[in-house]
């Protein structure tokens, strides 16, 4: 690994050498390895500095306080070859530069109280009934490829969602707000969190997306507040893309979630 960090160090040297003038030149030159780890964007030699090089041989070096105080974006395909998040209906189609779309599984509404305390002593949470989906034979969909993952062939999601003909299956919602489950599940290392985000798609439609943190160490379901804005309304189709879903390496590994989620099959 030395190895790695100094070659790609001394490339960069050379490359910038002609250009003496450069800013970036001469920060590469000044900033040693370390620097060049970073431009070099490897995740595994970033952490072989952080692992063998003190701040104190490079008290001057502004990328050595970068990496230290700023988390790093897994990139979609990385996500899902590491298989953090599974049961991707396409990857082709759902695996973005920044992260991986999330797609509708089914959308669920509140029929009871719920209760939120402290210390979870007296949560309690509602009562939800799931909307049905529609059948429409006139619209239909592109299948342009089998709708399960290219880079993740043990997923065990079925391609039951729409026939033979590509038909496709809707929902259509009213203003206001609804708990909204995805396809996909996540396995969240003990040194990653993840984030959801809405689509400019869904937006643009006049609908957001809102949730949580994606704690370390998670295992299970995604879900989301799904919150209608448009007057309107919104027709969703089964395995729409809603959400993107975006995960951060974090400076270390922590203990990882251990609440009652955990595991869980349905939102």
């Amino acid at each position: 690994m030395k190895e790695v960090v100094r070659f790609v160090w001394q490339k960069l040297r050379r490359k910038c050498q002609s250009n003496r003038k450069n800013g970036v030149g001469r920060r590469i030159r000044k900033c040693g390895p370390i620097g060049a780890a970073a431009l070099a964007g490897n995740p595994s030699v970033i952490q072989h500095v952080h692992a063998t090089t003190s701040l104190e041989h490079h008290p001057q070096d502004p990328t050595r306080i970068a990496l230290n105080s700023i988390n790093m974006i897994i990139p979609g395909r990385t996500a899902l070859q590491r298989r953090i998040i599974e049961n991707v209906r396409s990857a082709s189609q759902q695996v973005q530069p920044c992260g991986v779309d999330l797609t509708l599984k089914r959308v669920m509404t509140w029929q009871s109280k719920a209760t939120i305390d402290f210390d979870n002593q007296h949560r309690k949470t509602a009562k939800t009934t799931e909307f049905p989906f529609l059948r429409d034979p006139g619209a239909k969909i592109n299948i342009t490829e089998p709708l399960a993952t290219t880079l993740c062939p043990n997923s065990s999601q079925s391609p039951g969602d729409v026939d033979s003909l590509g038909t496709a299956d809707y929902v259509d919602l009213d203003f206001g707000s609804y708990l909204v489950e995805f396809n996909e599940k996540v396995n969240m290392p003990l040194d990653v969190m993840g984030q959801i985000l809405v689509r400019s798609s869904l937006f643009r439609s006049g609908a957001l997306v809102h949730a949580g943190v994606m704690d370390s160490g998670y295992k299970g379901v995604v879900g989301a507040m799904l919150q209608v804005v448009n007057p309107h309304g919104l027709r969703l189709l089964r395995d729409a893309k809603l959400a993107q879903m975006i995960f951060q390496q974090m400076s270390e590994p922590v203990e990882g979630y251990s609440g009652v989620y955990q595991g869980r099959t349905f939102v």
